[in-house]
């Protein structure tokens, strides 16, 4: 966790990461009347130290985290966990070792309790698997054991491969391979001579620090009608992000979320609880907006094609974009649109559901956003921009696991009591233009209202979670 705080954060490439040493204890079966005990010691960084990505103290940044999680206004931290991209728990792995139990770090993907049960061939082993775990029927491939297949002309078999003259590789939609099946993206099992590694995305235009100010930033995030609720679901090491939402009659959701980085990807929607291997991805229903058209995996998507935004079911299995890139037909039931300038992006949208899944505004929810700022192929968004949270839409918070700080305070939009302030809706006077395009029949303009203010630097430093304590899970990525 500390290797992404201070040295990962820093590559451009996020392809590129340092790991920790894998370790583990292995012990063996109990008598289950007795009892085991173990001591840790976890040492946090002096109240002084400073935070350059902050700008802030880590004493302050603790403070500010369990204030900002506590009444709800931010995603929490995991257990044990100094960020939201990893907690801590006990899983039990009888089927794979002689342990009574096992205490992970979990990051993306759960850990699969029988890998050689019926569902084995219907969801590819986690991260964490090693290649000596692979049978000879499948290959290492994307962190994970990959089945091969003699039907499938992706998934297939050395034989197969060897009488066309090819070699059977970790390969991807663009011909490069991965030798070691140790990098993460749209890799599988194929027959390919290819000797071409894995290479970075073309990057698209990123934004100017000189140009994409705070002050623009501020304006950006706060335009549009007024909102009754306003969260902050900014990753520690990500880039800003806002939702802001009303609940109108009907059971209706408006809502705005707000980027602060450029337009490669930006979606929201509804985790899928069924789904344990991607924490919620695979199988949720989703409102995605896209920067072009045309999409394929080998050269991405047509920038010279228009932008849109539409509704989008993940597949049950398959991350990669290309497996599920046909958009759902919901014109009716959806209005929704995408502002996007040189700095930043916005999907806004008004419903009551997504692909006929309905929000429960009397209750809460389980979702998900994710953002891409680095490419056009609808790919991996790294680790830092992404999450799953739960969401209380009629109270206005992010909730927290049950049993944990169930006296959450409701935070709204400006001042907390439910009402906004009255002012006059923020533009921006500073050359910012900003393009807005409507999924539907949206007139493409911004509708007129009262500004959404954050709470100041109070909320957007309280995202920096430093051992805040508190339980929650993280969305995996599209790629």
């Amino acid at each position: 966790d500390g290797v992404n705080q201070y040295i990962n954060n820093r590559f451009l490439d996020q392809a590129r990461s340092l790991h920790a040493t894998p370790h583990s204890l292995t012990i063996t079966p109990q008598n289950p009347s007795a009892a085991r005990v173990w001591y840790g010691r976890m040492v946090l960084p002096p109240n002084d130290a400073y935070n350059p990505q902050v700008g802030a103290s880590y004493g302050d940044i603790r403070r500010l985290s369990i204030e900002a999680t506590s009444e709800g206004r931010a995603i929490p931290a995991g257990v044990g966990c100094s960020s939201t991209s990893l907690k801590a728990r006990i899983q039990d792995t009888n089927a794979l070792s002689n342990a009574n139990s096992m205490r992970i770090l979990a990051e993306e993907e759960e850990v699969t309790a029988d890998p050689e049960g019926e569902d084995a061939e219907e969801s590819a082993a986690p991260h964490g698997v090693t290649p000596d775990q692979c049978t000879e029927n499948e290959l290492f491939c994307w962190f994970r054991c990959m089945p091969l297949d003699f039907e499938d002309s992706q998934l297939t078999h050395p034989s197969v491969c060897a009488e066309r003259n090819l070699k059977l590789q970790c390969t991807s939609p663009r011909d490069e391979v991965v030798p070691n099946g140790d990098q993460h993206g749209d890799y599988y099992p194929g027959c390919t001579n290819s000797t071409d590694p894995p290479s970075a995305y073309p990057l698209i235009d990123q934004a100017d620090e000189a140009t994409c100010t705070d002050s623009l930033w501020e304006a950006f995030h706060a335009s549009g009608e007024g909102y009754d609720h306003f969260v902050d679901l900014t990753h520690p090491m990500g880039d800003e992000t806002y939702l802001m939402w009303s609940v109108l009659d009907n059971g209706v959701v408006k809502a705005r979320l707000a980027h602060n980085n450029v337009f490669g990807f930006l979606s929201t929607g509804f985790a899928n609880e069924l789904d344990t291997v991607h924490n919620g991805m695979n199988g949720g229903h989703v409102v995605l907006a896209i920067p072009g058209g045309n999409y394929s995996p080998a050269t991405g998507l047509d920038l010279n094609e228009p932008a849109s935004v539409d509704t989008y079911t993940i597949h049950e299995t398959e991350s990669a974009f290309r497996h599920w890139q046909d958009h759902i037909d919901t014109a009716e039931s959806i209005s929704a649109s995408v502002e996007s300038t040189e700095c930043f992006t916005a999907i806004l949208f008004e419903s009551d559901n997504i692909n006929g899944q309905k929000f429960n505004v009397e209750g809460t929810d389980e979702m998900i956003w994710a953002a891409n700022s680095a490419d056009h192929f609808v790919g991996y968004h790294g680790p830092f921009n992404r999450a799953r949270f739960t969401i209380d839409w009629s109270n206005g918070v992010i909730v927290q696991p049950e049993g944990e700080n169930e006296d959450a305070e409701v935070v709204t939009a400006e001042n907390g009591d439910g009402e906004t302030d009255e002012g006059e809706p923020v533009s921006s006077e500073e050359g910012d233009e900003v393009e807005v395009v409507t999924a539907e029949n949206g007139d493409g303009e911004n509708g007129e209202g009262e500004p959404i203010t954050a709470e100041a630097e109070a909320d957007s430093a309280a995202s920096v979670f430093a051992g805040a304590g508190i339980g929650v899970a993280l969305a995996s990525g599209f790629g």
